[in-house]
């Protein structure tokens, strides 16, 4: 191997038959050559490195070539003088360095003149994106209708920031990025054909650093040979990239999940003291940890992951595994505002230890220390109490039946509730009202040291002040512990604006809503509205859209239309517009109770205008 020449010039593709990756780009291309049917302006775009140009210059041999036009050109003189970059008939230019629009005036002075040796005078035009807007503008008209002798072949890596009227008179080429199996294939060809000795598993580093990208992928591989005299093997290449190991990073991963700092800080030390490049570990490790996550989510996948992972997988829930991946996502932005790389990672890695998701404490880690509880249990409102709006008093009662376990002794769950003086009577046994999760032996095995005054408390009434509501509203009320007689009883104002704030409506669904009441049902999925007369256009138009909507918090939820309003039921648009009204009315009475405005009045012989008023206040 020549020692000027490096590998990603020296392998350049010469021919569309060599072109590896881009197999639906070369069929188009190699058909349109066989077939005579060619465009004036051809656009190719892509990431940096997967053959824009070189499919250009080789598209550029194959118009030119003496025996013809054909798939595959033949390598005569002009082959040979493009190669070499001194063919006088193509023109190719770096629009990165020639933006201004006299660059381009100049250019396009000389379309008109026809090729001095070849068929057609070509002009590759790389990073066309990179042109001025001036520039862009002398150049449509040359471009949608160029001399006959004249083909446009524009290459870019960022395609959006072309003038739609650029990209409407060209035929658009996406190249795309080489798979891993591609590219790994194409490195130890290569490799193979120069005679080095090579291990699959440096190549793979390589094919990962690479981002699909053939020229990076052979500028790595010179990188390599040196480093391992003469030789790709894995340790060398990974001490270039700055990698870690997989065992190192499933060893993170498991004392992540095992909550060990120590393991944790003695790795970062081991990376810190190799000089690793924090910015690639960060990556390597969220590649690690989206391959956990697609091992749980589709277990089919488990031949394919190593059986460390395998076990990682089984190790942690699923919950822990998507929020690992939310912190690493964000790491990445974290990282750039960082002073060092460094600090960004041990940022991420304080983030990962601390921020764990929810799981049933253990015994062990329950104090048996008696929990402090107040003399007074606090209040609990039911949704019958809502409903029928006349609370009363829940006293303490002995368990029913129902509730113990079946070799007859009390479930631990009601004891501790017994314990802490809140008691389920029988119908709320079976319908759950709260949503408590069981509690662990330790603290049913201290709710016995509990005071004596426990024992005799009492709920307060449901008309005491309650408290601030942390958990969410239930997507779809539960079904109350004793029905209502009718099902012409309205929930209260409170209740039902609660739940449509939970079930996020806007816009006419909410408008719809605003204007209905809705009445209770012993079903908690069905949905009974009431609605006056005057909404039924809405209701028509609007009810199977506020259903929709519904759903999407509520699935089984169904809707049934009752137009039942009665005269004193008052919708919480109808309550709006009264306290509107009210605030109206207040504002009146104050200007007609000022003196100094009746004084005014009488002097002048005015009267106010409320009618004024009325409208700026709506």
């Amino acid at each position: 191997m020549s020692a000027s020449t490096v590998l990603a010039r020296k392998w350049r593709p010469q021919q569309f038959s060599e072109v590896v990756g881009q197999e639906p780009v070369v069929r188009a291309l190699s058909q349109a050559l066989t077939s005579g049917r060619l465009h004036h302006a051809y656009l190719f775009t892509g990431t940096r490195g997967v053959g824009k140009t070189t499919l250009a210059r080789i598209f550029a041999k194959a118009l030119n070539c003496r025996a013809g036009m054909s798939a595959e050109p033949c390598q005569d003189d002009i082959a040979q003088a493009i190669d070499a970059g001194n063919f006088v008939d193509l023109i190719e230019i770096d629009a990165a360095s020639r933006t201004k629009v006299e660059d381009t005036r100049e250019l396009l002075d000389n379309v008109q003149y026809a090729p001095s040796v070849g068929r057609f005078k070509i002009y590759i035009i790389d990073e066309v994106h990179m042109l001025s807007t001036h520039s862009f503008n002398a150049l449509l008209k040359t471009l949608e209708e160029p001399p006959e002798h004249v083909k446009f072949l524009l290459a870019t890596t960022d395609p959006h920031k072309l003038p739609v009227t650029i990209l409407s008179r060209c035929l658009q080429f996406h190249l795309r990025p080489m798979t891993p199996q591609v590219l790994h294939a194409h490195l130890a060809k290569v490799l193979t054909a120069e005679g080095i000795v090579f291990e699959s598993s440096a190549l793979d580093l390589v094919v990962r650093m690479s981002g699909g990208s053939v020229r990076d992928a052979l500028s790595l591989l010179d990188q390599a040979i040196m480093l391992g005299s003469g030789a790709v093997n894995y340790d060398s290449t990974r001490d270039m990239l700055g990698l870690a190991s997989d065992e190192q990073v499933n060893d993170l991963l498991s004392a992540l999940a095992q909550q060990d700092q120590t393991q944790v800080l003695a790795l970062l030390h081991d990376w810190i003291r190799w000089g690793a490049d924090f910015d690639r570990l960060q990556q390597q490790l969220l590649e690690k940890c989206h391959q956990l996550a697609m091992l749980q989510s589709f277990p089919a996948i488990a031949n394919e992951a190593d059986s460390q992972l395998r076990s990682l997988a089984d190790q942690v829930s699923s919950e822990q595994v998507q929020l690992w991946l939310q912190v690493m996502l964000l790491a990445q932005d974290d990282m750039r505002l960082a002073p060092t790389a460094q600090m960004g990672f041990e940022v991420m890695l304080m983030r990962l230890l601390h921020f764990i998701g929810y799981s049933a404490p253990s015994a062990q880690s329950v104090s048996t220390k008696p929990m402090p509880v107040s003399r007074t249990a606090p209040a609990v409102v039911t949704q019958t109490s809502r409903l029928q709006q006349t609370p009363s008093p829940v006293q303490t009662e002995a368990p029913p039946a129902s509730a113990a376990s079946g070799d007859g002794h009390e479930s631990p769950h009601l004891a501790a509730l017994a314990a802490l003086g809140i008691q389920k009577n029988s119908d709320m046994a079976e319908k759950k009202t709260l949503n408590i999760e069981p509690l662990p032996q330790a603290a049913v095995t201290a709710a016995p040291n509990l005071p004596d005054q426990v024992e005799s408390a009492t709920l307060a009434p449901a008309t005491s002040e309650p408290l601030p509501v942390k958990a969410p509203i239930l997507e779809v009320l539960e079904k109350p512990s004793t029905p209502p007689q009718s099902s012409s009883i309205p929930w209260s104002l409170e209740d039902w604006k609660a739940c449509l704030h939970q079930w996020r409506l806007k816009g006419p669904e909410l408008e719809l809503a605003n204007q209905c009441l809705r009445l209770a049902h012993e079903d908690a999925n069905q949905i009974v509205l009431a609605y006056p007369s005057s909404a039924s256009a809405n209701v028509t138009y609007w009810g199977d859209k506020l259903l929709t909507a519904i759903r999407l918090v509520a699935p089984q939820a169904s809707l049934d239309w009752r137009n039942e309003w009665q005269a004193d039921w008052v919708s919480p648009e109808g309550q709006v517009k009264q306290l509107k009204q009210a605030e109206l009315d207040a504002i009146k009475a104050d200007i007609e109770q000022e003196p100094r405005l009746q004084k005014l009045h009488q002097s002048l012989g005015l009267t106010p205008q409320w009618a004024k008023l009325e409208a700026i206040a709506s």
